[in-house]
């Protein structure tokens, strides 16, 4: 063979993958089937072609595959929604198949069935309009449009995609992290306790702010990482390495491709340096106190400050990104039958900035 047909072999290969389509799953026939299995499915779509198949992220081999056409045997299940994906190196598609138990007048004598429901289910593959999460706190979009949403409720984060498709990206449900690290575990399996936002380092990395003292990284293959914190309450030194010490209790989050910001202990604010991995405090005690967890916030300005929800005390600060100074943008004043704010004046916000003493940058 000679390297002009090589290259032109390596070209059609690389073309033909970066030009490669998501799956779309039009439909699937039947929809639901015994829980005993056997049910032949049929999946109707597009781009399936050299894709992989799995139910319940199991992978399993179809009867047939086309581009356009998918054909599976279910297998025995217990009663209630499995989710069949199909997944290509330009994305994955969702569907539901419902496994039904048998009628009551179907069972021998002794034997046991399902009359009423299906177990707690969200709906959280496929269409986002079909979803049952209690999104109360953050949302947060990336670049390319994606929203990562929050149920601290349900113990999970969601991914919403641009064509308003929804999958979890983190947590097992399960609330409990105590005994469990997480470390080096697929995120879905993960426990992860009351996040109530997430941050985003724009290199594809998601970051949440675990209750039971851990800030946890899911990398862009859904793999858990600890970046700070070990499951115990602590008060990280200044400079330390932030992954293995003990940290306070992290509510809220804001990060960037430089830094990660955490309210910790609800009184201030600490930065962990991705350059070096160490942890130190950006904003002291003292500054600010959060009357509750649920009555704060915190975010990244365009130009990379700091801007923190004081709602107890009805204040917006912000805290500039390289001097540590703290501004109040918005003060907050409730009556009887109004709740309304206004921008204080340049004069106002000079008269009541103050400079962190432990800022750092």
């Amino acid at each position: 063979m000679t390297c002009c047909a090589r290259a032109a072999l390596a070209l059609i290969f690389v073309a033909g993958s970066a030009f490669a389509q998501q799956p779309r799953i039009d439909s699937i026939s039947p929809s639901q089937g015994p829980v005993a299995g056997g049910t032949i499915v049929t999946v109707a779509g597009a781009n399936f072609a050299g894709a992989s198949v799995a139910l319940d992220r199991a992978a399993v081999a179809p009867l047939s595959q086309s581009d356009s056409e998918i054909r599976l045997q279910m297998a025995a299940h217990d009663n209630g929604y499995v989710v069949i994906a199909v997944r290509n190196a330009a994305g994955v598609a969702y569907r539901e198949f419902l496994y039904v138990p048998p009628r009551l007048d179907a069972l021998p004598r002794g034997g046991i069935t399902t009359v009423a429901g299906v177990g707690l289910y969200d709906h959280a593959f496929g269409r986002g309009t079909e979803a049952m999460i209690f999104a109360s706190n953050g949302i947060v979009f990336d670049g390319a449009g994606n929203a990562y949403v929050v149920d601290n409720n349900a113990n999970r984060v969601y991914l919403v995609h641009p064509d308003g498709t929804i999958e979890r990206l983190s947590g097992s449900g399960d609330a409990e992290t105590f005994g469990d690290d997480g470390e080096g575990r697929p995120a879905l399996d993960v426990a992860i306790s009351f996040a109530r936002n997430v941050a985003l380092d724009g290199a594809g990395n998601v970051y949440l702010p675990d209750a039971n003292y851990r800030i946890r990284q899911v990398t862009p293959d859904g793999i858990v990482q600890n970046v700070a914190g070990t499951g115990t309450k602590g008060f990280a030194a200044e400079g330390a390495r932030a992954r293995g010490t003990a940290i306070g209790y992290p509510s809220w989050i804001a990060g960037d491709r430089d830094d990660l910001f955490f309210i910790e202990d609800m009184a201030r604010i600490r930065r962990i340096h991705f350059a070096d991995g160490t942890i130190s405090t950006f904003v002291a005690d003292g500054n600010f106190t959060l009357s509750s967890v649920d009555d704060g916030g915190l975010t990244l300005d365009a130009a990379g400050n700091v801007c923190v929800l004081d709602a107890g005390n009805g204040r917006i600060r912000k805290i500039d990104r390289k001097s540590g100074a703290i501004a109040t943008l918005v003060t907050v004043r409730d009556g009887p039958a109004i709740r309304s704010s206004s921008p204080p004046s340049p004069s106002m916000a000079t008269a009541t900035s103050i400079t962190a003493p432990a800022a750092r940058f």
